[in-house]
């Protein structure tokens, strides 16, 4: 095993014994005094060197050393050219708007201005100092007017920059122009909503996909004007062509006395009407007298607005205004007593989801449409197969099923009677989506004759022989009492008594007796959805409503 000499450095107490066997590691260690010989320590070979007295230090450094200031609250501030504001949102610009903005020279030398530029800012006029470049002096505050006028591009857009000898700042401007089409138009007035919808057929059921949460919305206008309202409308229609329109939906109108100039709100009730807040209202009194005001918020009584009023106005109508293309134009016509009416189809481009429960009984967790069909014309069932027809022309012709089931289409019309029914029924739509969402709606006729009281415990029903079993597959069942009450059942299957009676075999029981005199109404509910993802609304004078649609019978699966 290798032996390494090895010496304890001195220390206070030099003559320490150290005891080595207490290490892991170490043998044949020798006790004793382990000091190095005196000798070691004055040998030349242990001088680090000579000893240099440096007294006395001086109490400064000598060397120059680069320090930097900190930076602090007043960089914040200083040294830097200030443009205020940093952006313009204009919202929608109904009127010119004029606006001051301020640059500060924060330096505490002069700065000089050396441009100024003006991008994608058509219709936006910004001051500028006569001459340029300009100078501001050290700390110089000066004020320009920024005016935003209507006239100009329908989506705003622009930056505007200004470059100094030691900053360039820029300042964005954002908004859209509206340009309102004021002209009341004469009722009735068509409304359409138009949803979208995938479906994919399978021979047993369907599967259907919505594509579009907001449904599209369109509004068919024809006003009626006079000779003084012809030339600014034919200058709306001109200029405004392939821009967006602010479209009035006159459908929603509420009414005021009195509208005070300086107003930053409006008194009138909002329920069962689309007012929005951060949107658009009208203020109309007639085709010359009118005013556009953005809304801040709207609560069930009260409107407030982002600005004043800028005009005292009487006898107001007060409607939403959305954003709408003319894609088919404006056509005017006009006869031999003066009188013009201009028509157009406008295409609203904000519109929003407005579905909501509209408190219809439910079963299955699905909507049950039990309200009466009021119409002059009857309710119209057709049933049809889905088929592939295979026909050469002269040969024979063949047949070739789609689905396994029956295409029943019932053609129903409702009415509304006030603007709250009409918009119920407008959230029942939404509510679809379309042809997305399935409902139950009642047949419309007592399809069976009950002959027997039904117990609360009872799961069956005994009724005149109809051969359900011949003519049905599993169909559901509504009972409408005499006391207003409306129950649902599901029909699994019927059996042929011996009396020629027949009894259908209910899924469960109604839950309460019922007795067969309180029966006004036995009638099969169908499960059924939209046959197009279009809704036609037609509206007339007194906030009334009539609206025809097709429904398609589809298999029910849980």
């Amino acid at each position: 095993m290798a032996v390494i000499t090895g010496y304890r450095q001195p220390g206070l107490l030099s003559k320490q014994t150290v005891h080595y066997d207490t290490y892991v590691g170490f043998d044949n260690a020798v006790y004793g005094d382990v000091l190095a010989p005196r000798d070691f320590y004055l040998s030349p070979s242990y001088t680090v060197g000579s000893i240099t007295n440096n007294l006395p230090i001086d109490v400064e450094p000598t060397d120059s050393i680069i320090g930097y200031r900190q930076p602090t609250f007043l960089n914040d501030y200083f040294f830097r050219i200030h443009l205020t504001p940093g952006a313009f949102d204009v919202g929608n610009l109904l009127s010119t708007r004029v606006e001051t903005i301020t640059l500060w020279n924060a330096y505490l030398d002069p700065q000089q201005l050396l441009s100024t530029t003006s991008i994608n800012a058509d219709g936006i006029d910004v001051e500028q100092p006569p001459i340029m470049p300009s100078y501001f002096a050290s700390l110089e505050l000066r004020s320009y007017t920024l005016t935003i006028g209507i006239d100009g591009s329908p989506i705003i857009d622009a930056i505007i920059l200004y470059v100094f000898d030691n900053d360039s700042l820029s300042m964005a401007i954002v908004g859209r122009r509206v340009v309102v089409w004021p002209y009341k138009p004469k009722y009735p007035l068509k409304e359409t909503f138009e949803w979208k919808t995938n479906i994919i057929q399978t021979f047993n059921g369907e599967q259907r996909i919505a594509l579009r949460d907001a449904p599209r919305q369109s509004t068919n206008f024809e006003s009626v004007l006079y000779n003084q309202d012809f030339p600014k409308a034919k200058a709306i229609a001109y200029q405004w062509a392939d821009k967006v329109f602010g479209m009035p939906t006159w459908i929603d109108i509420r009414h005021v006395s009195t509208v005070l100039v300086g107003s930053l709100f409006i008194d009138v009730d909002t329920t069962n009407a689309d007012f929005r807040p951060d949107d658009i209202v009208l203020l109309w009194s007639s085709n010359g007298s009118y005013e556009a005001v953005e809304t801040l918020a709207v609560t069930a009584t009260r409107i407030n607005l982002k600005l004043p009023v800028s005009a005292t106005m009487y006898d107001v109508y007060i409607t939403p205004v959305r954003f709408a293309n003319a894609f088919s134009g404006v056509q005017f016509s006009r006869d031999s007593d003066a009188i013009i009416v201009a028509s157009s189809d406008f295409d609203v481009r904000n519109n929003l989801n407005i579905s909501a429960d509209v408190g219809l009984p439910k079963h299955k967790t699905l909507q049950v449409l039990t309200d009466d069909v009021l119409s002059s014309e009857a309710v119209t069932d057709k049933y049809m197969r889905s088929m592939d027809v295979f026909d050469n022309g002269s040969g024979s012709i063949s047949v070739e099923v789609k689905t396994n089931y029956v295409d029943i289409l019932t053609k129903v019309s409702i009415h509304a009677f006030s603007p709250a029914e009409v918009w119920r029924y407008k959230q029942f739509f939404g509510s679809l989506y379309g042809r997305q969402k399935t409902f139950f709606i009642p047949s419309g006729s007592n399809d069976f004759t009950i002959l027997d009281n039904i117990g609360s415990t009872s799961s069956s029903i005994r009724i005149t022989n109809v051969n359900y079993n011949l003519y049905y597959d599993i169909q559901f069942i509504m009972l409408k009492l005499d006391n207003g009450s409306i129950l649902f059942n599901r029909i699994f299957s019927s059996t042929v008594n011996v009396d020629g009676t027949e009894q259908l075999n209910l899924e469960s029981t109604f839950g309460v007796a019922i007795t067969a005199s309180s029966i006004v109404q036995a009638s099969i509910l169908k499960h059924v959805r939209l046959d197009t993802d279009k809704i036609e609304l037609t509206h007339s004078v007194g906030g009334r409503m009539q609206c025809s649609f097709v429904v398609r019978e589809v298999p029910y699966v849980v």
